[in-house]
């Protein structure tokens, strides 16, 4: 039973502390993509909510920072923060339910992009 408990406890103390070193960042902002280094396709499902009239070839998107330490970055759309909010809640004695969410996480997880070396210019807060 204490093992439910520390490893729960665990989830959230890493979340928190990467929130507090702002390596993680669940406000909504829009984003400036460099066109030239990630093609807009990779943007394209609704969830982003694209806007392309930058000049340049550039465009933005609104999305969510979970990642973001020296120059690597994972920008994932705003409905994977119901899935990862939903990774630090647990039931006890129930794994089925632990894989459940894992397997969400995941699938939520494929929308997200990751970029390394720039190409991405937070904009504003939403």
């Amino acid at each position: 039973m204490t093992s439910m408990y520390i490893s729960s406890f665990y989830h959230v103390l890493i979340d928190k502390t990467m929130a507090l070193a702002g390596i993680s960042d669940w406000q909504p902002r829009r984003y400036q993509i460099d066109g030239n280094k990630f093609p807009a396709s990779h943007f394209s499902n609704q969830e982003w909510r694209m806007d392309d009239h930058i000049p340049g070839g550039n465009f933005t998107v609104q999305g969510i920072m979970v990642y973001s330490f020296n120059n690597v970055r994972l920008l994932c759309p705003e409905s994977v923060k119901e899935q990862y909010s939903n990774m630090l809640h647990f039931v006890p004695w129930d794994r089925e339910y632990d894989k459940k969410r894992a397997n969400e996480l995941k699938n939520a997880s494929a929308r997200c992009q990751s970029f390394a070396q720039g190409g991405i210019t937070r904009l504003s807060e939403i």
